[in-house]
């Protein structure tokens, strides 16, 4: 999970910042690097880029909040989006409807119940989170 964190968020601030790097597809539309700006998106993908950056980092350094991050994760990385459809008008690449909704919460329960009921993911969390130490001892 590290890896494909630290390698989307890498991606993701990629596009935003180096022109011509990739186009970036909403629906079915692709904008260029500086339509991307123009329309506030590249702010919302930036963001997600950090994001997930700081994510990949946390992991690798057995961070507790982590554990968090990654099973509300489709949740902070549609917000920013969000944020920019409404402040801005920019283009909504993912509306919010029970389809995406079901998702998220599929989501958060699959990576709930690996975070908390593997014995490797605690593992690799134990000697910094609460979390873990509740979970060993039921």
């Amino acid at each position: 999970m590290a890896l494909a964190s630290l390698l989307t968020g890498a991606l993701f601030v990629a596009i935003t910042l180096v022109p011509g790097f990739s186009n970036f597809t909403v629906g079915k539309q692709s904008l260029e690097w500086n339509e991307l700006w123009q329309t506030r998106l590249a702010i919302a993908a930036l963001a997600d880029g950090l994001l997930m950056l700081a994510v990949g980092f946390g992991i690798v350094r057995r961070q507790a909040w982590t554990r968090v991050a990654l099973i509300i994760m489709p949740v902070l990385q549609y917000l920013p989006f969000q944020m920019a459809h409404f402040i801005w008008g920019a283009p909504n690449p993912l509306p919010f409807d029970k389809k995406n909704l079901l998702g998220m919460l599929v989501w958060a329960v699959i990576i709930a119940v690996y975070l908390i009921g593997s014995k490797a993911a605690r593992d690799h969390f134990r000697d910094r989170d609460v979390l873990s130490t509740k979970a060993d001892t039921l």
